[in-house]
């Protein structure tokens, strides 16, 4: 049985709230294992209580912090006392050989895995972990910093996607309830968080610096069906008329999405070399598509037209969208310009949010499909790994679908 003597071994003194002439504050005291002495810590609350209304909000935010801050504290002895006789404190074996990486800071080991794993990843994969390791490792540093990676726990983890789920995405004078209730994350990036935390520790039970994985037990949340669905004829009519008028060069971009299957990220990465107007498609290579397999991607007449007039007098190495202007030239285009130029139609057009520029590539395949081509062609043409990938595009709500079954279907 473990035997907390706090009177011997005190670790620290619990946060609380005050206020002097220089404004408020949250105050605590913590072991410094270096002098083996309790050193203050003081948070400066002044910018916290004027973007809270009351004094009673303020509090209200304060004590949550304040809570935070003494389980961090708490958990942290405690696991202290439980973990360092497991790793044989005193004997020549704890400071030797890989046992030494035990004591490595979190904050460190979160550095040595992300350049470990720039090497193997995609760019585009590259950027989602680096952007969950900054947001990790500043976390880190701002709740519990120098902690080893061996000594983070699951109640710490359970902290940090309490953060994900309400901490980074609470913005302005809001109240506690209403951030709770209006600004929670997608169940997909909560997910995603989890996901990529699970991989950071076990690359760090595989090198040692840690033994067990604090977020290998967390649940996931259910995750919702995608928030997006086709878009009938009508409609891109509708919205080919405005772009028509409004911006030319956009109906090229959506056409891309339908007809030859790229995604908005992709199409920014064409070159105009890459236009085989011969073979009728565009010569993916496979660092350019999701996937990371080379592909190519059709297009017919009409899209051959516009992309003749809207490449003329283009360098073959040029991006075929430019940035700025989308016209060709050697800087490539963000595809968040696409989202920001497709959103404002839809507002201008009150479309509903499910009407989403990824949404053409779902309506070209989902029609592709009705039109009779097989199964194995659009598998094929889309560049699917398999058909099981295919038939998701399939399960969207179809208005006209059961007035064509009634019209085929055999009488009772």
């Amino acid at each position: 049985m473990l035997v907390q003597n706090f009177g011997a071994l005190r670790q620290f003194v619990p946060a609380e709230l005050k206020h002097n002439s220089k404004g408020w504050y949250i105050e605590y005291y913590k072991l410094n294992p270096i002098v083996q002495d309790l050193e203050r810590v003081r948070i400066m609350m002044n910018r916290e209580r004027k973007r809270c209304k009351t004094l009673t909000e303020f509090k209200l935010q304060t004590s949550a912090i304040i809570l935070q801050i003494n389980n961090q504290l708490a958990a942290g002895f405690i696991n202290l006392q439980q973990n360092i006789p497991a790793y044989g404190i005193g004997t020549q074996e704890s400071y030797t050989g890989d046992n030494v990486r035990f004591y490595t800071p979190l904050e460190q080991v979160i550095d040595l895995y992300e350049k470990d794993r720039c090497g193997e990843l995609k760019e585009t994969t590259m950027r989602s972990y680096s952007c969950f390791c900054k947001q990790f490792k500043q976390w880190v540093h701002n709740n519990c910093p120098s902690i080893a990676a061996s000594v983070f726990s699951q109640t710490q983890a359970n902290q940090y996607m309490e953060f994900v789920l309400l901490g980074n995405n609470s913005k302005g004078k809001k109240s506690v309830r209403k951030k709770i209730r209006e600004d929670r994350v997608s169940p997909r990036t909560y997910n995603n968080n989890i996901k990529l935390a699970r991989a950071l520790f076990s690359w760090a039970m595989e090198k040692s610096y840690a033994r067990v994985n604090p977020f290998e037990h967390l649940k996931q949340k259910k995750a919702q069906g995608k928030d997006r669905t086709i878009i009938p004829k009508e409609v891109r009519d509708r919205i080919v008329a405005y772009f028509r008028e409004k911006n030319p060069a956009f109906i090229i971009v959506m056409q891309l999405v339908y007809k030859s299957f790229l995604r908005p990220v992709e199409i920014t990465r064409v070159k105009v070399e890459q236009l085989n107007f011969e073979k009728h498609c565009i010569e993916m290579k496979g660092s350019q598509k999701k996937n990371g397999k080379d592909h190519n991607c059709r297009m017919d007449d009409k899209l051959e037209a516009l992309l003749r007039d809207h490449i003329r007098g283009a360098k073959p190495d040029d991006f075929v969208f430019g940035a700025g202007t989308w016209k060709p030239s050697q800087t490539p285009a963000a595809s968040h310009s696409f989202t920001i130029i497709w959103d404002r139609m839809r507002e201008a057009l009150k479309l509903p949010r499910e009407y989403q520029l990824y949404s053409l590539r779902d309506s070209g395949i989902n029609n592709l499909l009705k039109a009779g081509a097989t199964d194995l062609d659009v598998v094929q043409i889309v560049g699917h790994s398999d058909l099981s990938m295919t038939f998701r595009y399939a399960n969207h709500i179809d208005e006209s679908l059961i007035e064509r079954i009634n019209k085929i279907a055999p009488e009772f």
